[in-house]
């Protein structure tokens, strides 16, 4: 007879938790990058949509919104990975750097899937902002993370435990 183990389901939630989201992530940037980009319309103003994605006529707005979407969407992207890796012990570091190669590497295959793509390219300068918008969020997440860190060891009293790292050093 089969018992059901409740480890199983914890060890499964905890794994869709921490990794349910990146993947969705993963998928929303596919589906972006597999929009086709075509032409406006007869009389279509500054803004118009080719499929789900929008298209804006004035090229700083096309070129502001859309490269900050990719700095944006990436750095997310890098975050998540983090996190993901640090529920599984993986050193910060070694996380961090981990997230941003990852999210590089998955800007490039995305840039070259979007070659493929009607009316859409491959551009460096889209990877170019895919890693830079990994990085500056990681390097965000450390701060804010080293910064919490540093407020809770600050506000711990002499020899109490603050819940990260060590216990507070006593007074001499």
């Amino acid at each position: 007879m089969l018992t059901e183990n409740p480890k199983s389901h914890t060890h499964l939630f905890r794994v869709l938790a921490t990794w349910g989201p990146v993947l969705l992530l993963l998928a929303l940037i596919f589906a972006a990058s597999a929009q086709p980009k075509h032409g406006p319309p007869p009389g279509a103003g500054d803004l118009y949509f080719s499929g789900a994605m929008p298209v804006f006529t004035a090229r700083l707005w096309e070129f502001a919104i859309k490269k900050g979407a990719h700095m944006a969407s990436y750095g997310a992207l890098a975050v998540l990975l983090l996190r993901a890796l640090r529920v599984h012990a993986v050193p910060v570091r070694e996380a961090a750097l981990l997230a941003v190669l990852f999210a590089m590497t998955y800007g490039l295959m995305d840039e070259i899937h979007q070659g493929f793509v009607p009316g859409r390219n491959a551009s460096v300068i889209d990877l170019g902002f895919d890693t830079v918008g990994a990085i500056l969020a990681v390097l965000l997440a450390y701060w804010i993370r080293s910064a919490g860190n540093r407020s809770c060891a600050a506000s711990a009293l002499p020899g109490q435990y603050t819940g990260r790292g060590h216990p507070a050093e006593p007074p001499a």
